[in-house]
């Protein structure tokens, strides 16, 4: 074999792990977004996120949870509301599950551990730590029973 056909070859082979890695993630994130309205909803893993956000110039919303939290699953049927699924259009949405991205999740928000977590990005990237809930304790822990709370968040984020 050629030196020639030899680096075809692995160009033609990296091309195809590079594909086959980013489906794996997109297929991981459509287990991880699996019961947050994914089918109306795009959303995307942070990195894909940022990368997104940086070509469109929108806001960033982050979503943080675990599968087995209680409050994440009540939360997640904020993003069945229509108006939710409306204003949704106007970021880039992102989900992580603490879990599976400790280390990810942990640069966001240190000391920050309690689920479910809504983290908000100005356009260029910046978090907004301004925007946050009513709970003082857990501010960025958005009401779960009612979509209020996060189209009031979400609101503030586009008006900036």
């Amino acid at each position: 074999m050629s030196k020639q056909t030899r680096r075809a070859t692995i160009g033609a082979l990296a091309a195809v792990l590079t594909v086959s890695a980013t489906s794996v993630a997109r297929a991981n994130l459509g287990s991880i977004a699996e019961g947050w309205n994914n089918d109306a909803i795009e959303w995307l893993d942070f990195e894909d996120g940022a990368a997104q956000q940086k070509k469109t110039g929108k806001p960033m919303l982050v979503v943080i949870h675990t599968t087995w939290c209680p409050f994440c699953k009540k939360y997640s049927r904020q993003f069945y509301d229509p108006r939710v699924v409306e204003r949704a259009k106007s970021f880039v949405m992102v989900m992580m599950d603490r879990d599976l991205e400790k280390a990810e999740t942990a640069k966001l928000g240190p000391g920050l551990n309690y689920m479910p977590r809504t983290l908000f990005f100005a356009p260029d990237g910046a978090m907004r730590p301004e925007i946050k809930g009513a709970n003082l304790e857990f501010p960025h822990w958005l009401n779960h029973d009612s979509p209020d709370e996060l189209l009031a968040a979400m609101k503030a984020a586009i008006a900036r």
